[in-house]
């Protein structure tokens, strides 16, 4: 199915301008009428977003440095909490730019609030 930038935006939470200053720039598949609309197949996107985004998966010991745009070691973390949230804070080894990685969340399965009512 064909969708317009903005409709594949609104379906997947991000602005469409993304569409145009990031995904279009990149390579992303789509067709464009004369008057200069823009159509993408949804399956075709799909796929090739996740060709050009694979997932990836840290190991307990790594996180993802913003600055360095590369995975890192977090050597010697702390762990911190606010409120309910637990995280590890550590700096990079490559430029000092603080990382953090969540640890936990202080509620787990005990919380009532997001358990589904059943009767």
């Amino acid at each position: 199915m064909l969708y317009t930038p903005a409709e594949i935006a609104d379906l997947l939470s991000f602005g469409k301008r993304q569409f145009y200053r990031v995904y279009i720039p990149r390579g992303c598949p789509h067709q464009r009428e004369e008057n200069g609309h823009l159509w993408i197949n949804g399956a075709t996107f799909r796929r090739w977003y996740l060709e050009q985004y694979p997932k990836i998966t840290l190991s307990e010991n790594e996180a993802y440095c913003l600055a360095c745009k590369k995975i890192v070691p977090m050597t010697n973390p702390e762990i911190k909490q606010k409120g309910s949230y637990i995280y590890r804070a550590s700096t990079c080894p490559n430029c000092g730019h603080g990382l953090s990685k969540a640890h936990t969340n202080k509620r787990g399965e005990d919380d009532q609030s997001t358990k589904q009512v059943t009767g």
